[in-house]
């Protein structure tokens, strides 16, 4: 679940359209990296509905304050990745 604006995410969720989120790592001492692909389509939580069974309570903004709409999300497919970074040249 993640806190957002009307706008492209928003549209998404009520929508029913499918999305995909990112997240990327490299571990430069490492010469490693990952990323890791969600696939989804994301439901738009009702007021009054938002907290979170598995955590017990609504998410704690770490960011901006100011956004009132709820999304929420479950994997539908999940892809991952891990390589080893290559030398520069």
């Amino acid at each position: 679940m993640f806190r957002t604006d009307p706008g492209t995410k928003l549209a998404a969720a009520v929508l029913g359209t499918g999305v995909a989120y990112e997240v990327d790592h490299v571990d430069a001492e490492g010469g490693v990296a990952w990323s890791v692909v969600v696939k989804t389509k994301p439901a738009k939580v009702p007021h009054g509905r938002r907290s979170d069974p598995r955590r017990g309570s609504a998410p704690v903004p770490v960011g901006d304050r100011g956004k009132h709409r709820y999304v929420a999300i479950t994997a539908d497919e999940i892809s991952d990745r891990r390589f080893h970074v290559l030398e520069p040249e």
